[in-house]
Formats: structure tokens, C-alpha cells, sequence
């Protein structure tokens, strides 16, 4: 997560999901950012124009609508003031990711952070690290690691993970492949979502919680066609 993205079209889809969830878990809801320094290199973050379509977005959860627009539109843009408008009294971990061996330290300081915490969303830049990527690597910082999920997990937290769509295969292969691999970290049964609009995302939902599946239906029923279903792992 990086700051610039404060309030763009992947928070809406985002804080839109977490908050349907919440009121099925246990305690205070967690965002885990994976924080990492602004880049100026792309126009990522400029997914905004949702804001201008109120027709098409705002039923969707009209109170999370109108509270990101000034998160959007502040100079400058925000993790925490994203938290403030949108969660307030939620856990926020904004401490940017570490490289090398001071990410343990901060991971621990995560863990500790949203310990009770029924719901844990953890928000990496770019989602599961892929083999070329290990834990020393320059470009770590932007991935979230599997032994991170299992760690998160075994708090008994519900834990939405976010993964970006990339560009080998389908996205329905992707998801299933996505699901699977949490599945696998976690111990515990998972399913996943597509968000449609602006980048390709995929939010990965596991747990113990057997609730979980009917309410993802009742959220992409209400946030049709911006989502659909599209995985799950066995």
C-alpha cells in the first residue's frame, strides 16, 4: 500500500468488503498495510473517477461512498486519514514494511497490534510474493509472504488478503491458484472475490469462521456486477 492510493478505487473496493464482513466477526477489525514509500513512476493511485458516478457506485454502501471523497481529493493523500473517515476505531498497522531482517521485528509488532482482532485484512502492494521474489529480496517489501499468512491465521482472525492480477493466465485460474495457496498457508478452507473495475484485484477471504461463505454471497449480491465470485479452494 502506498499513500498516493489513499481513497482510489481499490480502497472503495476494499474497505467496501472488510465492512461487510465485520459485523459477523468477533472484536475490532485489523488493516495490516504492507505500507511502503510513495513511487512516482506510474499513474497508479488515479483510479478515482468512481467518484463522479455516484448512480453507479454509491448504493453500493453509500456512507463509505461519501467519506472517500475527501480521502481522494486531500493533499496529500493519506493511509491514516483513510482510517479515520472510513474505519474509525479500527487497528491500523502503517509502519512501512522493512527490508531484510528488521521485517521480523515488525511482523511480530504486527501480529501483537491486532491481536484480538475478529477480522485482519492484510494489504501488501502487490499481493503473495512469487518464487523470484524471497524474503532478502529488494523488491520484498511489496509482497506478503505465506509463513505471514500462517502467522496471521493462527490468531483465530477471519484474514482478507489482497492480490493483484497479473498477467499469465485467466483471472479464474489465478483466483483458483490464489485460493488454494491460502488455503494451504492457513489451514483453513478459502474464497475468493474479483473486484471488475479499474485494475484487475482479487481479495482472498480464510478462516474458521463457516459463516463466511453465505456472507460473501449476500456482498456480492449487493455489489453486483462491480464483484463476483470466482474461487475457492477445496
Amino acid at each position: 500500500m502506498q499513500d498516493r492510493y489513499a481513497g482510489d478505487a481499490g480502497d472503495f473496493s476494499k474497505l467496501g468488503l472488510l465492512r461487510a464482513l465485520a459485523p459477523g466477526a468477533a472484536g475490532a477489525g485489523g488493516i495490516v498495510w504492507y505500507r511502503v514509500p510513495d513511487e512516482s513512476h506510474n499513474a497508479d493511485g488515479k483510479h478515482v473517477t468512481y467518484l463522479s458516478r455516484p448512480q453507479t457506485f454509491r448504493a453500493c454502501d453509500p456512507e463509505l461512498f461519501d467519506a472517500l471523497g475527501p480521502v481522494a481529493h486531500a493533499e496529500p493523500r493519506t493511509v491514516a486519514d483513510l482510517v479515520a473517515r472510513c474505519v474509525p476505531g479500527w487497528v491500523s498497522v502503517e509502519e512501512y514494511v522493512p527490508p531484510g531482517a528488521a521485517r521480523q521485528a515488525w511482523l511480530a509488532g504486527a501480529l501483537a497490534a491486532v491481536a484480538g482482532c475478529g477480522l485482519v485484512c492484510l494489504d501488501p502492494d502487490n499481493g503473495l510474493a512469487p518464487p523470484s521474489v524471497g524474503p532478502g529480496a529488494r523488491t520484498a517489501p511489496k509482497f506478503l509472504f505465506d509463513h505471514e499468512v500462517a502467522a496471521f491465521a493462527a490468531t483465530g482472525a477471519t484474514v482478507v488478503v489482497y492480490q493483484h492480477l497479473h498477467r499469465i493466465g485467466n483471472a479464474e485460474t489465478q483466483a483458483l491458484q490464489f485460493a488454494e495457496r491460502l488455503a494451504a498457508a492457513a489451514g483453513h478452507p478459502a474464497h475468493v472475490v474479483r473486484y471488475r473495475r479499474g485494475s484487475g484485484r482479487l481479495y482472498g477471504v480464510v478462516g474458521p469462521d463457516p459463516s463466511v461463505p453465505a456472507r460473501l454471497e449476500a456482498f456480492v449480491r449487493a455489489w453486483s456486477p462491480h464483484f463476483e465470485r470466482c474461487g475457492a479452494s477445496n
